[in-house]
């Protein structure tokens, strides 16, 4: 199965799966230009698409954006945070932006 190296910002998982974790056939895989997988292209039409001469294909991967603690100290030599928000997506900030001792 082809994979992708997460990034800072995204996991990259290849094609999509059912609520069960298994993996939907085809699902990760389009006609270079199409915007659908072959399993959405399959599910819409009712049947495979048959293919009549070279065809390429690329793979489909779906994204996911990754997770982080954010933590806020007194000092920049503190080792003990004395705030620790839950997990936020990278990039979306916390309610928190520059928090003052009195905010937390």
């Amino acid at each position: 199965m082809p994979s992708r190296k997460p990034t800072a910002q995204f996991n990259y998982t290849f094609g999509s799966y059912y609520a069960s974790g298994e993996y939907k056939e085809l699902s990760g895989w389009r006609k270079v230009g199409d915007t659908e997988s072959l399993a959405d292209k399959e599910a819409r039409l009712g049947y495979p698409e048959r293919v009549k001469s070279n065809t390429e294909v690329e793979a489909v991967f779906t994204t996911e954006a990754r997770r982080y603690p954010v933590r806020w100290y007194l000092e920049r030599t503190d080792t003990t945070p004395i705030k620790t928000s839950a997990a936020v997506a990278y990039g979306g900030g916390t309610a928190l932006e520059a928090p003052t001792v009195t905010d937390i």
